[in-house]
């Protein structure tokens, strides 16, 4: 790597080869591999291959719901911002309709002319954001947050997410423009309104944040939280229902709260009669806002009770049983041994248990993780403090291991 003269100087090894970008996390990431027939570090051990895959962990439920939040407050902004979109110039598009009903087109024309604008137009933004995000990527180099730095290539989206992506946004300009056409007529001399005043229903708007609120309190009332997939479930469709609920309730209360106005000067009177003519658009706007608020609001409580409820918890287990973990490098048992006497001598420790761990895999085997197994050394007492052994003698082993009902150790 350029400028790395000072290191090569301090290791004295003959290169045997490059490590390309496959081995790297980025290209910002600065590393070598030793490889040495004498290495005695304690902490080392043997592998014979590159490339090891590790399962990964279920996440847990804060986690789920912090996804979920996370993804509701990013993206229903912008699906309610591509409805509003959509209906922008639709004066305009309906004087164009109106000039091709004078040259001979029927209304299922006009609507299919309609769809098709909003068409091209999903495809032509489509092709313009695939183009920036393929150009803005290959700066990803250069960038660096958090120590972290990539590659171009490393930032691809899911192609499932890709796919969507590319078949929701056409579809929902078109359904967004035919269902703005519902209320109107194109005629050969202008546009005919004979749609009547839209009467929003107030009862499914207050059924999602009732049934978020079902789903939520009972579990506010137990004393423990159980990590099941049940829960997490409820925890998740409460969480959204109520955010989504804010959202649907909007347009009603603006309408309501116009309906009532009465009086003031003349621009108020202006601003709350275009309101109780038509509320649509500007609820719309004001949706995405709301959406974008709530869910940020949403993510701040859940971050905070998130931190709030892992500080308790530390602290209930400190009052309770405060116990400390030590890790540390030993070559003999007895250095070990020598180790615990000193902790138990320290004041204010009341137990020391400790053991010399390692772990045994067989190599070249196809999933490593399939025949892994952990070693614990040490003196008969310590031993029986991690299992309950009839009979112990230096020189014993022991091989442990949940029973059918997975009730305790059972030593073999």
């Amino acid at each position: 790597a350029p400028g790395s003269a000072l290191l090569r100087a301090r290791l004295d090894y003959e290169v045997a080869g490059v490590i390309r970008a496959e081995g790297l996390r980025g290209p910002a990431e600065l590393t070598y591999y030793a490889g040495s027939a004498t290495l005695n570090s304690p902490r080392a051990y043997r592998i014979d291959h590159f490339g090891k895959e590790y399962e990964p962990r279920p996440m847990q439920a804060p986690t789920v719901l912090l996804v979920v939040m996370t993804c509701v407050a990013l993206l229903m902004p912008v699906m309610v911002f591509l409805g509003t979109s959509v209906r922008y110039g639709n004066e305009r598009r309906e004087r164009r309709l109106a000039a091709l009903r004078l040259v001979g087109a029927d209304v299922p024309t006009t609507r299919r002319i309609a769809s098709g604008e909003a068409l091209f137009g999903s495809l032509l933004g489509l092709a313009g954001g695939a183009g920036l995000f393929l150009g803005g990527r290959q700066f990803a180099s250069v960038v660096t947050l958090w120590d972290v730095n990539v590659f171009p290539a490393d930032i691809a989206p899911s192609p499932l997410a890709a796919a969507l992506i590319a078949v929701l946004v056409p579809a929902v300009s078109v359904v967004v423009t035919l269902f703005a056409q519902r209320g109107i007529t194109v005629e050969p001399l202008g546009v005919v309104r004979h749609r009547p005043p839209v009467r929003r229903r107030l009862w499914w708007r207050v059924l999602l944040p009732l049934v978020g609120a079902l789903l939520l309190v009972p579990m506010s009332a137990e004393q423990a939280w159980t990590d099941t997939p049940l829960n997490t479930l409820r925890l998740t469709a409460g969480s959204v229902l109520l955010l989504f609920g804010v959202t649907a309730l909007l347009p009603w209360l603006v309408d309501a709260v116009v309906g009532r106005l009465r009086g003031g000067p003349v621009p108020w009177q202006l601003a709350t009669r275009r309101l109780q003519l038509n509320s649509g658009s500007a609820t719309r706007a004001v949706s995405g806002i709301t959406v974008a608020l709530a869910g940020a609001i949403a993510i701040q409580m859940l971050l905070t009770g998130m931190k709030t409820g892992y500080a308790d918890a530390y602290d209930r287990s400190a009052r309770e049983r405060p116990d400390a973990g030590i890790m540390g490098s030993v070559d003999s048992w007895q250095q070990a041994e020598r180790a615990l006497t000193a902790l138990r001598a320290t004041p204010g420790v009341t137990d020391v248990r400790g053991t010399v761990d390692a772990s045994f895999g067989e190599l070249g085997h196809a999933r490593p993780d399939d025949r892994f197994g952990s070693l614990a050394i040490g003196s008969c007492a310590e031993l029986r403090k991690l299992a309950a052994l009839p009979s112990c003698r230096d020189g014993d082993v022991f091989r442990t291991g949940f029973d059918a009902k997975g009730k305790n150790f059972t030593p073999g």
